[in-house]
């Protein structure tokens, strides 16, 4: 779940390990866009690595990609 996969994120903050992660929210999020506004409210965060999986979580959608979640995301 995802305050789980945020825990991980925030503990276990390095590369290798959030690279990985940002492709299970982005597969945990496309199958419940319910779940969009965390990630609208990580790519507020203080923290650097949940703001990094906020932007990268739809980086292998490609035409999948919601555009209009990824602007406001960068926006943020």
């Amino acid at each position: 779940d995802l305050p789980k996969l945020e825990r991980l994120v925030v503990t276990k903050s390095w590369w290798d390990t959030v690279d990985i992660l940002d492709r299970v929210v982005g597969s945990l999020v496309a199958n419940h866009p319910e779940l969009e506004e965390v990630l609208l409210k990580w790519s507020l965060s203080d923290n650097i690595w949940l703001r990094r999986v906020a932007i990268d979580h739809q980086l292998l959608r490609k035409k999948k990609t919601n555009v209009q979640l990824m602007e406001k995301i960068l926006l943020n």
